[in-house]
């Protein structure tokens, strides 16, 4: 059994899971950095900063937990802009992504320069370099863990959330894009997106169900309340960012998955949950 569905859990009920184990994860982050947009004098002062980064993220336990598995992470850095002044300083976009709901751009982030600065993990403090990296890798571990159980993804947004909020009171003026990370956060948290995040964990015991266990009845028969859960969710938040992001990377598995009966009633609900791609479960319907 693979380590990160040790703690996913038995149905009593279809939403209600149980752990069975405890269980933990290693984020396994790729981080690029392009800074060709600066002039060649500054590119110096980012050369390591890829490298860096990606160290800083891959050897820290960000989960404090037993066994090891990866929660998968792309971070891409764009620079767009240096600054001299009292403090050098560079501007970035930054894109953050995962394999399944997480896909953000964020833009106008602004850090001074890292040369000389120590790499090392600084939750209690603000740092305008690494308290962005820090954010979105909790946000990255909370959207994993709400995977595993309803809810179990929490105390890692909760985390995303502190940062958030020492970074809109940050007595610095390389702090910006704070109050639209808190805003992330906050949504996520928030009641109306509740139903999605449990969503999520019923989906995974489905796949786990069919991939793993190869038990095709018991995976049928959690999808299909995974799709009632979903109705619930796009009802609760219409068009909401994560819904939409997770039907973009799992729309295939579902199609392919509910193809193999002869009902539409799953592509009837798919159509009515997924808006914007209507026509994509057209062919499955009588």
């Amino acid at each position: 059994m693979q380590t990160k569905y040790l703690k996913l859990l038995i149905f009593t009920s279809f939403f209600l899971l149980i752990p069975l184990l405890s269980f933990g994860q290693i984020v396994k982050c790729e981080i690029s950095v392009n800074f060709e947009r600066l002039p060649s004098v500054n590119q110096n002062e980012l050369r390591d900063l890829e490298f860096n980064l990606t160290q800083y993220v891959n050897n820290y336990d960000w989960t404090k937990e037993k066994y090891e598995d990866e929660i998968e992470l792309r971070i891409e850095i764009q620079l767009t802009n240096y600054v001299k002044g009292s403090k050098n300083y560079f501007s970035a976009d930054i894109i953050v992504s995962n394999k399944n709901d997480l896909f953000t751009r964020d833009r106008g982030w602004s850090f001074t320069s890292p040369s000389g600065k120590g790499f090392s993990n600084r939750e209690q403090n603000f740092d305008d370099l690494l308290s962005v990296i820090d954010f979105y890798v909790y946000y990255a571990c909370g959207s994993a863990y709400d995977g595993y159980g309803p809810l179990l993804g929490t105390s890692f947004f909760t985390k995303a959330l502190t940062l958030s909020s020492k970074g809109t009171f940050a007595e610095t003026p390389f702090s910006s894009g704070w109050d639209r990370r808190k805003t992330l956060v906050e949504d996520i948290l928030s009641e109306k997106l509740k139903p999605y995040r449990q969503m999520k964990a019923i989906f995974e015991f489905g796949k786990y169900s069919y991939d793993v266990r190869q038990d095709i009845p018991r995976a049928k028969e959690v999808l299909e309340k995974c799709l009632d859960r979903m109705l619930e969710a796009s009802s609760q938040a219409p068009n909401s960012v994560e819904l939409t992001n997770f039907l973009n990377a799992n729309r295939k598995f579902l199609i392919d998955f509910f193809s193999q009966f002869q009902s539409d009633v799953p592509f009837r609900k798919l159509k009515g949950i997924d808006i914007s791609n209507r026509e994509e479960y057209d062919q499955y319907l009588d």
